[in-house]
Order: C-alpha cells, then structure tokens, then sequence
C-alpha cells in the first residue's frame, strides 16, 4: 500500500511541476469539492445529533 502511495504522489509531483497552471486549477476543484462533502456531512450529523443534545438537556434540568 505504501508502494502505491508513493508511486501516486511521485506521479501527481511531476505532474504538477510539468503543468503548475493546470495542477493549481486540479487542486482547487479537489478542495472545493472536499469541503463541500465535509460541508454536507457536518449538516447531516448536526441535524442526527440534534435529537440527542435536546434529552441531554432534559436530564441535567
């Protein structure tokens, strides 16, 4: 697993140094989307957790 790792991040570098324009472009979108999936998941476990802060509250009144 590690040799797959690295031989991706050797080919994802030399990528990125043989085309930085289009590398930067790549990574802006590879982040973008990323935070927009963390964005939906931290939503979605706030709304699942919401039911369970309401009963916590209960309890300690």
């Amino acid at each position: 697993m590690l040799v797959i790792a690295g031989a991706w991040a050797l080919l994802i570098g030399v990528l990125l140094a043989l085309f930085p324009a289009g590398g930067i472009i790549a990574l802006m979108w590879l982040i973008g989307i990323f935070l927009i999936v963390l964005g939906v998941f931290n939503i979605l476990s706030g709304i699942r957790a919401r039911p369970v802060t309401g009963t916590m509250e209960s309890l300690t009144r």
